[in-house]
């Protein structure tokens, strides 16, 4: 595997919902990505210091603040990752 295709598997995850968490790392890991999971929206802005991702998902229903704010400071800080927001 090359470097871009290593980078293009890094996907990070948030979720408050441990359950839903666990099942969208699951079925991702299966496809081989490289996932790395948060259940606060502190946490995975922190995480997004830490390296670069393809793709961000995340739930817009949370504690701290909407999927939607949180997918915009993804933005600003990751302007070309993937940005997918859920919701349940």
């Amino acid at each position: 595997m090359s470097v871009s295709e290593s980078k293009s598997r890094e996907i990070l995850v948030l979720d408050d919902d441990p359950v839903v968490l666990a099942a969208l790392r699951e079925t991702l890991e299966r496809e081989r990505y490289n996932v790395h999971a948060f259940n606060s929206a502190k946490s995975a802005l922190a995480g997004l210091e830490e390296r670069a991702y393809a793709t961000i998902i995340s739930d817009q229903r949370m504690p701290e603040m909407t999927g939607l704010e949180f997918l915009d400071k993804c933005k600003q800080k990751q302007p070309n990752a993937s940005r997918i927001l859920i919701t349940g």
